[in-house]
């Protein structure tokens, strides 16, 4: 866990599925406990999810981290090698995102 704790019955977001499930269970190195807090390396079992649907990801608090469907990137290419890359070869792109600041708001006279 990076932040905060988590306790059985709490409900967390998992923002990859875009489902809140409760935590039914937790395990930590395969001992249940009944809560984990920054630090530890947990293992939560979720209500109602499809273990094939999600083995590893992100849960939050509902409501806690935004989620969206597209963005606009400005992307520098990056020179790594000087030999040619098979077209089969999987390529990662690695970019930092920011979010926008708000507009400024008008001062009155």
């Amino acid at each position: 866990m990076l932040s905060g704790r988590v306790a059985v019955g709490d409900t967390v977001e998992l923002p990859a599925l875009r489902v809140a499930r409760p935590v039914k269970g937790i395990q930590i190195f395969r001992r249940p406990v009944g809560a984990a807090a920054a630090g530890d390396r947990a293992a939560l079992c979720l209500t109602q999810l499809d273990p094939a649907a999600l083995e590893r990801g992100l849960a939050a608090a509902p409501g806690s981290v935004p989620t969206f469907n597209a963005c606009v990137a400005c992307v520098d290419k990056i020179r790594r090698a000087r030999a040619r890359w098979p077209k089969q070869t999987p390529r990662t792109l690695a970019a930092h995102a920011r979010r926008p600041s708000p507009a400024p708001t008008p001062s009155l006279p």
